[in-house]
């Protein structure tokens, strides 16, 4: 009785992988079931799976519990409430391991395959998402790719591979590879088909594979368009949203003539969206982006949460957004006046320039570490025995997704004694750790510092949401200090940035609060966005205090953290003990 008709189910069990049931009541009468479940009546008899059921029916918790018997199978159930909340019966999935297995091996080698990061380009911005199929047997086929391929263009494709699992993870490596090389050679899009074309006929499994490829010129206002069966891309302009016209080829591998690509014109601030059959099939696409915003963060959002609605999914579906800038971003130039409390200004202007480029939070945290310490080497080293002078901080995004940062001052850097401060040196560091390469290029006009690193946004389902204290442009720049005295130790709480600004007054509070290193300190850093060479060299020096006055430093940060990480860089555990939180 598959579904049956009238009765309210959470959504279609037909639709769920493996064997499932809606039970009612204590006699535990079946109301519906799916085909599978249907032929596997035994299953309901198994001792282990009765025991679940009563304990949730008892409880109105879910509970999961392993099957015996060959193929090995794992039982979930949950409770089912009725509009009162009141557990009325519950819903039993019984899915054979191998199953389960099967999906997660194909999701993980298709997430390997697919882009993990989207490139910054600049004139453009980019989110993606994919979800994989419920069921193991619909699994896998998808790709996507972007690509900067010069003079200011994007290149954008997704596909769609025939058939579902392993085999076809395996088609859209080919697919996707040839694709990118293709593109990367500067063929046309025409092009960039046939190769593709050729390749299916001889790769098993690939031939009726659909594919949609794109290259954006915003430039002169244009994106030149081809298709091998795939779905009509959308385009959201001021006038509302459509789909793009023009003809649509026949899959890969069966076009004894295929139609050329076509332009389609194109404004600043559109937004351009390639989709897979798997968002297709699940609603009217254009109808369901009327009133949306042109974002291409809430564009992706929306398709993910309203048009998908988080139940099953029967297809993968695959998603890629780009929105054309109405004005290009210019590069960024600051200068201040070599001071410490000058590193904030720094970090504000980086902060609301990342922001207008599309940085991500842990892209503009290692941004705002890297030029944080080579602001400070410039503040430091730069003008000593003199008036302090100017520090020029630059950045731009060139056109192949590299950010290339300079800062440069007008002085003269003095050789350090080794002996004047043992803890010094981490700064150079921390920015290798940082970003992708790095020179100091020193003459007689001054010190440059140059960093380049190259970009990628995370995609959406990828990207937390940045918390409060990463991203808020509103948290203060100091160093907050929250002491709750203990039976046996004292905890401190820092909030805030702990760098060359507050580094001294945290030293000495934290020396008070030790007792010169002969009490045990506990010092918690997850309330701390940021963390420098000058921060981690205050913790240095209490822990060698602590452990030479019999003392002893503990250090708590997020796992996950910038402070975590910089703590890790520099081998704060050598000489203190380091938590993660």
């Amino acid at each position: 009785m598959p579904d049956r008709p009238g009765v309210a189910t959470p959504f279609p069990l037909e639709d769920l992988p493996g064997a499932v049931w809606l039970l009612a009541g204590p006699d535990r009468r079946v109301l519906a079931a799916n085909t599978r479940a249907c032929a596997h009546p035994g299953l309901l008899g198994d001792p282990d799976l009765q025991t679940a059921v009563a304990k949730v029916l008892a409880t109105g918790e879910p509970t999961r519990t392993g099957l015996g018997g060959t193929p090995p199978r794992v039982a979930m159930v949950g409770p089912h409430r009725d509009g009162d909340g009141a557990v009325t019966g519950c819903l039993v999935q019984v899915v054979d391991i191998d199953e389960v297995a099967v999906r997660w091996a194909v999701g993980a080698a298709q997430s390997r395959l697919l882009p993990a990061t989207l490139p910054v380009v600049p004139g453009y911005h980019l989110a993606a998402h994919y979800v994989c199929a419920t069921q193991a047997d619909r699994a896998g086929g998808d790709f996507y790719d972007a690509l900067s391929v010069g003079e200011g263009r994007l290149a954008v494709l997704l596909g769609d591979v025939v058939g579902a699992g392993l085999a076809a993870t395996a088609v859209t490596a080919q697919l996707r590879g040839a694709a990118v090389s293709a593109l990367l050679e500067g063929e046309s899009v025409d092009a960039v088909i046939a190769r593709l074309d050729r390749l299916a006929a001889h790769v098993p499994g690939a031939a009726g594979s659909t594919v949609c490829l794109a290259v954006l010129d915003p430039a002169r206002g244009e994106l030149c368009l081809g298709s091998a069966g795939h779905p009509r891309p959308l385009l959201l302009t001021g006038n509302g949203v459509t789909e793009v016209d023009g003809r649509v080829g026949p899959p890969l591998a069966l076009a004894a003539r295929r139609p050329p690509a076509h332009i389609v014109r194109l404004a600043a601030g559109d937004v351009f969206v390639l989709y897979s059959n798997g968002l297709l099939s699940a609603g009217a696409l254009v109808e369901s982006l009327r009133g949306v915003p042109r974002d291409v963060d809430g564009v992706c959002a929306h398709l993910v949460g309203a048009v998908l609605g988080g139940g099953p999914v029967l297809d993968d579906a695959a998603l890629l957004v780009v929105q054309t800038e109405p004005a290009m971003t210019p590069p960024l130039s600051v200068s201040v006046t070599a001071a410490p409390e000058q590193l904030a200004t720094i970090r504000r202007a980086l902060r609301e320039w990342a922001g207008r480029i599309g940085l991500d939070t842990d892209e503009l945290l290692g941004l705002q570490l890297a030029v944080g310490e080579a602001a400070t080497n410039a503040i430091e080293h730069a003008y000593r025995d003199r008036e302090p002078g100017p520090v020029l901080v630059s950045a731009e995004v060139r056109a192949d997704g590299d950010l290339v940062v300079e800062i440069a001052d007008e002085g003269e850097w003095r050789a350090t004694d080794p002996g004047e401060n043992r803890h010094r040196g981490r700064g150079m560091h921390l920015i290798r750790s940082s970003m992708d390469e790095l020179d100091v290029l020193r003459g007689p006009g001054g010190t440059v510092v140059r960093m380049s690193r190259h970009l990628g946004r995370g995609r959406l389902a990828d990207e937390p949401a940045p918390t409060e204290s990463a991203a808020g442009e509103g948290d203060s720049d100091s160093v907050d200090f929250d002491v709750r005295p203990g039976h046996d130790s004292v905890l401190v709480r820092l909030t805030g940035i702990l760098d060359a600004v507050d580094a001294e007054v945290v030293h000495r509070r934290l020396q008070q609060l030790s007792r010169a290193g002969s009490a045990p300190l506990t010092v918690d850093l997850s309330g701390v966005r940021l963390v420098d060479s000058t921060g981690v060299r205050v913790l240095f020096e209490l822990a060698l205090q602590a452990s030479a006055a019999g003392g002893q430093l503990t250090v708590l940060a997020p796992a996950d953290s910038l402070a975590h990480r910089v703590l890790s860089i520099t081998g704060l555990d050598q000489v203190a003990t380091v938590r993660a939180l």
